[in-house]
């Protein structure tokens, strides 16, 4: 199991608007799909198995 330390942070209008209809869309909750977007990015961007980090 993972630690679950919560992370906030404040999107425009806009953003949160956008935000809240894609997770619609998706069918999960705005909060799921923020962090969805974050772990993906953290993947992509911060791999584990990458050496010297």
């Amino acid at each position: 199991m993972y630690a679950r330390q919560p992370v906030c942070f404040r999107l425009r209008d806009a953003d949160h608007d956008a935000l809240l209809a894609l997770a619609e869309r998706a069918g999960v909750g705005h909060s799921t799909l923020a962090r969805r977007i974050v772990e993906h990015y953290i993947k992509e961007h911060a791999p584990r198995n990458r050496r010297g980090r």
